[in-house]
């Protein structure tokens, strides 16, 4: 399967299961969140990751701004205040965990970032350069 057939299947599937896809996918990444981010024991690198995600085009939209909430529990205050908190190095921070960690973290981390581009039903140019860019 190529690449482009690979990402439209993650648009087709429906949002429970990427959200179920994505659920596991964090408890797959924050292990290796928490050992670089000891001090807010995982937290603020996983948020470093979804924001990286969500940054990708620039947009956060509704859908995905309710993946968000699905994913972690927060209501729509504390997704703003999550949005807020990104800077550009997240995507920098984000890249140098998933090359550092080993290809098993980065499909984890990929996983992730997919299942949170395709929760929209699209995946446009932008969120599959940052995706293609955390597969390098």
């Amino acid at each position: 399967m190529d690449y482009n057939t690979l990402m439209q299947t993650f648009v087709n599937k429906p949002y429970d299961e990427l959200l179920a896809l994505a659920k596991q996918a964090v408890v797959n990444v924050l292990p290796a969140c928490k050992m670089v981010d000891e001090e807010h024991n995982g937290i603020a690198m996983l948020t470093a990751i979804l924001l990286s995600a969500v940054a990708a085009d620039g947009k956060l939209t509704r859908l995905e701004a309710q993946f968000l909430s699905d994913l972690t529990g927060l209501d729509a205050d504390g997704i703003d205040k999550m949005t807020d908190m990104y800077t550009g190095k997240m995507v920098d921070v984000t890249d140098l965990l998933a090359d550092k960690g080993g290809n098993e973290l980065k499909a984890h981390i990929c996983m992730l970032i997919v299942c949170l581009a395709s929760c929209d039903e699209s995946i446009n140019r932008e969120e599959n350069a940052f995706i293609r860019q955390i597969m390098a």
